[in-house]
């Protein structure tokens, strides 16, 4: 057991002993002793030991996934000995020093959901959050296993669009900073930017590159768009995000009323958005059933279910297709598989992107955070998709648009056995011409 001697200790890091407390001490002991640990060893090693306002920075981002990572029983020791790697190698004279090593430690983890993030650009992400709105180039993103961030979506009218960008570009630069092994969420945040303010953007197409510059503009999310076909043979919702507000079950309660025989909710490019709007939604058309487990480091903590009768938004004799693609994640992917794995729908086009982490927000003493991958989504069927997605019944019979009017003209004459995979509802008829 190793004493610390206070009197020298206040004189070292007198203002550092709160942040020592909460980054070094293990929880329910008296820091004053720490027996046998490194930070008492690492303090007492000489006078020119002390903790430095940098390195605190970068143990309070240690310890924010410590104590809380989803997967922290797999690190073992891993994640100690990186601490102590880092702070004994790692240079730490600047705030961009700290930065970095903290991502180099964070990295270790294989985790892309798990990051830090500036105080300028987590200033950006509060406000953007509060937002239906958002100033970029008008482009969705996920990434490949090669870990280049491929274009899934371009909005309607963007910057991205109007340019000539499409589904299956790749951005390989932005404003000439290399992205190819840049975490997805961190692309996104160069890409955002104020009204006006132009990216230069290095991109792929097929097997030829070229730059493109862009001026970044405030870009219409078009959260919910919902239009009953023509003959009100069927409905079609396009939820770009779940938010907080009741948008999308008001738009699915309207086409329903004017008579839809199938629902059509298309979730391509749907990143996923408000996790309890998600929930909520899936309880509207479940009416009853379990929606989604939520699990930590020591197992399942929660079961989130539609506690019956819960009041139906759709009728049970109306089938329900979900539309699905690469770019569909977290939330969206909540939703769908609650609903496909309870019977309640049909999964029709591409395995989605398969985000499957819940993150916490950890705050930084600087004004900067760290998300911190805390808990995981297992499906009603007992399933952790993360990296892995979900797998639809059918692939799209063809090319369908997004836009609610191109949409009814491109499935009308269609079979409805090409979008109505899992007919539940027998008196349903399978010749039917949407």
């Amino acid at each position: 057991v190793q004493l610390v001697d206070m009197a020298k200790l206040e004189v070292r890091v007198s203002r550092a002993m709160s942040h020592v407390k909460r980054c070094c001490a293990p929880p329910g002991r008296r820091w004053e002793v720490l027996a046998g640990t490194w930070c008492a060893s690492w303090l007492l090693a000489g006078p020119v030991a002390a903790l430095t306002a940098e390195n605190l920075l970068y143990l309070e981002a240690w310890r924010a996934v410590d104590r809380a990572y989803v997967d922290a029983p797999k690190l073992g020791s891993s994640w100690r000995q990186e601490r102590d790697r880092t702070l004994k190698q790692a240079r730490m004279a600047t705030r961009d020093d700290t930065y970095a090593a903290i991502r180099s430690s964070l990295a270790t983890l294989g985790d892309p959901f798990t990051r830090v993030v500036e105080p300028k650009r987590y200033e950006a992400m509060q406000r953007a959050s509060r937002q239906s709105t958002v100033a970029g180039v008008g482009v969705q993103l996920a990434a490949q296993k090669q870990g280049e961030a491929v274009v899934v979506k371009t909005n309607r009218g963007g910057p991205a669009e109007r340019a000539g960008m499409a589904p299956g570009d790749a951005v390989l630069a932005v404003d000439g900073r290399d992205v190819s092994d840049m975490p997805l969420a961190d692309v996104g945040d160069l890409l955002r930017g104020e009204p006006g303010s132009e990216t230069v953007l290095l991109v792929r197409s097929g097997s030829k590159e070229k730059t493109l510059k862009l001026v970044r503009a405030v870009v219409d999310l078009q959260p919910v768009e919902e239009m009953a076909c023509p003959g009100n043979t069927l409905a079609y919702v396009h939820i770009g995000a779940f938010q907080n507000d009741p948008s999308a079950r008001d738009a699915i309660r309207k086409v329903i009323k004017d008579g839809a025989q199938g629902l059509v909710v298309d979730l391509r490019g749907n990143t996923g958005g408000s996790f309890p709007a998600g929930v909520e939604l899936a309880r509207d058309l479940l009416g009853a059933g379990e929606i989604v487990r939520v699990a930590d480091a020591q197992g399942v903590r929660d079961i989130l279910d539609a506690d019956f009768p819960h009041p139906l938004v759709v009728p049970g004799s109306v089938p329900i297709t979900l539309l699905v693609d690469k770019g569909t994640a977290s939330a969206a992917e909540v939703f769908a598989a609650a609903l496909h794995d309870n019977d309640r729908a049909s999964i029709v086009g591409d395995s989605t992107y398969g985000k499957a982490r819940v993150q916490t927000i950890v705050e930084l003493s600087d004004g900067g955070a760290v998300l911190v991958s805390t808990a995981k989504y297992l499906t009603p069927a007992g399933e952790d998709i993360q990296g892995v997605g979900i797998v639809p019944d059918k692939a799209l019979p063809m090319d369908l648009p997004e836009e609610p009017q191109e949409f009814c003209k491109a499935v009308e004459g269609l079979p409805a056995s090409e979008l109505f995979v899992r007919q539940n509802v027998p008196h349903f008829p399978e010749d039917l011409l949407l």
